[in-house]
């Protein structure tokens, strides 16, 4: 079965059984909260396609998440969950340039 098509069946599913969206599909939650130098914390990631001081590409199930800014830092990871620490600037989702 195609990407496109899974995705399409997850999306029915969660539909028609009322189950939230991301506990069907692995949307990535992206939550920010601004304090000192930042954080961002991550959910349901694919995995790390770059990761610079300045740079950082995550693969998720519906994309690619670009983040650009300084001084980055993992601060905790598993899984599926990663928190980022630095000054971000820009965050870029579903940026179909960067796909593998």
């Amino acid at each position: 079965m195609s990407k496109n098509k899974l995705y399409n069946f997850r999306k029915m599913v969660a539909e028609k059984l009322d189950f939230p969206g991301d506990a069907v599909m692995y949307t990535p939650k992206i939550n920010i909260s601004v304090t000192g130098n930042g954080e961002i914390t991550i959910e349901n990631y694919k995995g790390i396609i770059e990761f610079t001081d300045k740079l950082i590409k995550v693969n998720t199930e519906v994309g690619i998440i670009n983040i650009s800014g300084t001084n980055f830092e993992i601060i905790f990871i598993s899984g599926n969950t990663i928190i980022l620490s630095g000054k971000f600037k820009t965050i870029v989702y579903g940026d179909d340039r960067n796909e593998l």
